[in-house]
């Protein structure tokens, strides 16, 4: 089984064969399953680390097998909850504040790669978001407050919870149709391809998402660690060079699919007429590097009147963290000081912060309710100052 290492060692004789051999033009040659020209580039004339790599004695995924490793992989992910709900003591829930605790508890059962694999960066950050906000009893008790005494919150948060639900549903469905198509089609273990997949999502961003997909921009393949990929271990002039042969609808964008069984044409080039040689092995010593990618990385454009909205949702964090270092007492009782309180740990949360920078920005009747809220807060830190 090859690892990480040797993997990694494979690609550095690969580059070295690149800087020190002589380079030799290569024939087309048409794949038999995805009919991609490869091969039109220079190539080093000795292939033999990843040749190495292709002949290992890593096992192959039965494909043909009717019972999906996903499956298996899956269960055992989601036997343990990704969260656990604040206890509750000295104190008996409302109707409503029992409707708030079963709606957070409905995503307890989500598990991290559940959340990574959901299509949207958006909606990946608003699961984050509410996985982060259970884990901080101070931000689940203000939630909890506000979901209760603000109607327009209580409608809202109703709304978005059924969102999520759905958004879930439909990112599974797609997971696994990907999954199981890609690991079939190049021998790829499941698991490896949900791996490669999450990794591939993380990359590609919020203005590339079409259709419950995302897809790749040849800027952000040039910029990822694929574009490395495709330069050193395949052996391209360039990145834009591979995105351009695979791009055969000219739409300038790559799907998950399209990237890897490109890449796995590629890898059955390398193999061309050496039997001893596996593809799927050569494949899984490219993608290596990939499989290292942060899969929380995002990064999202917005618009003028956006960017205006997220400005101010900046300025209101921002008063947060000034006021907490004024020392101000927030100890007693009382539902606003409850709330206070929540805000000044959520506003040092990440995952907590980001999720509500785009109910913010995203949702005008939440804005609003936002703003309200800050007020009250204001109000409430001048009267204890």
């Amino acid at each position: 089984k090859i690892t990480v290492s040797a993997a990694a060692i494979a690609l550095l004789v690969g580059l070295f064969c690149s800087n020190t051999m002589a380079f030799q033009p290569r024939p087309p040659i048409l794949n038999r399953r995805n009919h991609y020209p490869f091969g039109m580039s220079t190539r080093c004339h000795s292939e033999s680390a990843l040749r190495v790599a292709a002949t290992s004695d890593r096992p192959r995924t039965n494909v043909e097998t009717t019972a999906s490793p996903l499956d298996s992989f899956l269960t055992v992910d989601r036997q343990t909850t990704t969260f656990e709900m604040p206890e509750i003591h000295n104190r008996t829930l409302t109707k409503t504040e029992q409707e708030f605790r079963e709606l957070l508890g409905d995503f307890a059962h989500f598990s991290e790669r559940d959340i990574l694999s959901v299509p949207s960066p958006r909606m990946r950050i608003l699961f984050e978001g509410v996985k982060a906000s259970a884990g901080e009893p101070a931000v689940y008790r203000s939630f909890e407050v506000l979901f209760t005494d603000f109607l327009p919150i209580r409608v809202a948060g109703r709304i978005i919870y059924k969102k999520l639900l759905n958004v879930m549903e439909e990112s599974q469905a797609l997971r696994r149709q990907q999954v199981e198509k890609v690991s079939k089609q190049t021998g790829l273990p499941q698991e490896e391809v949900d791996m490669l997949r999450i990794a591939f999502l993380s990359i590609a961003q919020e203005n590339h998402y079409k259709d419950g997909q995302v897809f790749l921009s040849k800027k952000q393949l040039k910029e990822s660690s694929i574009g490395d990929i495709v330069v050193q271990g395949v052996g391209y002039a360039n990145s834009e060079a591979f995105f351009d042969v695979l791009d055969v609808n000219s739409d300038g964008r790559l799907s998950f699919e399209e990237l890897i069984m490109g890449l796995y044409s590629n890898a059955e080039e390398l193999c061309f007429q050496d039997e001893s040689c596996d593809p799927s092995q050569v494949l899984h010593t490219l993608l290596v590097p990939l499989l290292g990618q942060d899969t929380h990385s995002h990064h999202r454009v917005l618009d003028a009147k956006h960017q205006k909205y997220s400005e101010r949702y900046d300025e209101m964090i921002q008063a947060f963290a000034k006021w907490e270092s004024q020392m101000i007492d927030t100890s007693g009782e009382g539902r606003q000081l409850d709330v206070l309180r929540g805000c000044f740990v959520g506003a040092k949360n990440e995952y907590v912060l980001e999720a509500l920078r785009i109910v913010y920005v995203d949702y005008p009747p939440l804005r609003l309710a936002g703003n309200l809220i800050f007020k009250l807060m204001s109000a409430l830190i001048q009267s204890r100052q």
